[in-house]
């Protein structure tokens, strides 16, 4: 993974006598922690994730980051609850084109919408863009 600028052994070193900095969480993967997220209906109904930035938007619901969170929270079934996005377009996430450092966390994503069972159309969707990565770097090699 690329560097992020944190660190669990580094954090705690930028303490100061006022503010002991921790750093939180690091042991769980962002699919347990949104497993977490989406039993707080309070939570969801605030979740911003989006960098786009779009005006009247708190999430696009169209960027990766948005499509690989909405199905996260549509495994826990939690998507409904969760106003800020839109709904999730399964033909969107088949025109993904899932960076190399991501495509674990969509490994997840179709594991656990699977376990869940329901949602094909998705999982579907989730294979097309996983073959087509494959088939491009295949290619490329």
């Amino acid at each position: 993974a690329p560097p992020w600028g944190s660190h669990p052994d580094l954090d705690p070193l930028f303490s100061t006598e006022g503010l002991a900095l921790e750093h939180e969480g690091f042991r769980l993967h962002r699919a347990q922690k949104v497993e977490a997220l989406a039993r707080h209906p309070a939570l969801l109904a605030s979740l911003r994730v989006c960098w786009k930035n779009e005006p009247g938007l708190d999430n696009c619901s169209r960027c990766e980051k948005c499509l690989r969170t909405m199905a996260k929270l549509l495994a826990y079934g939690a998507l409904d609850a969760c106003p800020t996005f839109g709904p999730l377009d399964p033909g969107a996430v088949a025109a993904l084109d899932i960076p190399r450092h991501l495509r674990f966390s969509w490994k997840i994503n179709l594991r656990e919408l699977r376990r869940k069972g329901g949602h094909e159309e998705v999982c579907a969707a989730i294979e097309t863009a996983l073959a087509r990565g494959s088939w491009i770097r295949r290619l490329l090699r």
